[in-house]
């Protein structure tokens, strides 16, 4: 999630859509277009990451089971009834990590249209 991170922050290169010379405009600057493959792809990726997340705690709330990473590959399942610590502590970890990709994902679509 870093390296997304880093690619969409470091993405924001502007393409020009303008094809008078600046001198032309009022102002000395020419008008630029943010929206490319390396600025749209990062926060769709994010967002798509925050569905996941919204997905997984739909399923632990109404099943009453949660998975989580075990050591390795493996995943345990809590329920939240036998373990409700457990239950709990996880179902807060992929609730922020919901919200925070969701955000951030958002955050960078807005970043690139402005």
């Amino acid at each position: 999630m870093i390296i997304i991170l880093s690619f969409a922050l470091q993405g924001n290169r502007k393409i020009s859509n303008s094809k008078k010379k600046p001198s032309d405009l009022t102002d000395g600057k020419e008008q630029c277009m943010t929206l490319n493959v390396t600025t749209i792809l990062p926060p769709l990726i994010l967002i798509g990451f925050g569905l996941f997340f919204f997905y997984m705690l739909f399923n632990a709330f109404l099943s009453r089971e949660i998975k989580a990473r075990g050591w390795g590959f493996s995943t345990r399942i809590y329920q939240r009834d036998g373990e409700p610590i457990m239950y709990w502590v996880n179902f807060i970890i992929y609730l922020t990590m919901a919200v925070c990709t969701t955000v951030i994902g958002f955050q960078l679509i807005i970043k690139s249209l402005l």
